[in-house]
């Protein structure tokens, strides 16, 4: 199977810049947990996790040393969720991003997906984002093969 067989051809995208409440909603409407990042020209430029979110909270010496967090007064984060509610997705994007090939076969895109632990695979030609991968939809495929197609084989 290759991926352009089971990516998702219209992926969830944000711009680099819109802001981050935007990116926050799109995280709760669409019950995801990473979002690929698009330019004018729908090129891919990062890619954002609900992880790089949750970092975007943390003080730098927090992040260093996770102990200290303790110390943070109490409404901190509600503080900083309104203070930077407005920045720019690009300021919290990753931008070392492992992408795919519309051609890739299954088992490359799974290596992929369990080394490095992607939430989504984006899946390029030409280093346009034409679709994207995501571990749950993974999993579904999964299932299917392993699950449906193995009670019609006993029969």
């Amino acid at each position: 199977m290759k991926a352009k067989k089971i990516m998702n051809p219209n992926p969830v995208t944000i711009r680099a810049d819109a802001p981050l409440h935007e990116l926050i909603n799109l995280f709760n409407d669409r019950k995801m947990d990473a979002i690929c990042v698009v330019d004018e020209e729908k090129r891919l430029v990062g890619i954002v996790t609900i992880f790089e979110l949750f970092q975007a909270y943390l003080p730098d010496y927090v992040k260093m040393k996770e102990e200290l967090a303790h110390l943070m007064p109490e409404g901190y984060f509600e503080n900083t969720c309104h203070k930077i509610k407005d920045h720019e997705v690009r300021s919290i994007m990753r931008t070392d991003i492992i992408t795919v090939d519309e051609d890739d076969i299954l088992i490359s895109i799974l290596a992929d997906i369990v080394k490095y632990r992607l939430h989504v695979t984006p899946v390029t030609r030409d280093g346009m984002l034409i679709g994207t991968i995501h571990k749950k939809g993974l999993l579904t495929y999964t299932s299917h093969v392993c699950l449906i197609n193995d009670s019609t084989s006993n029969d």
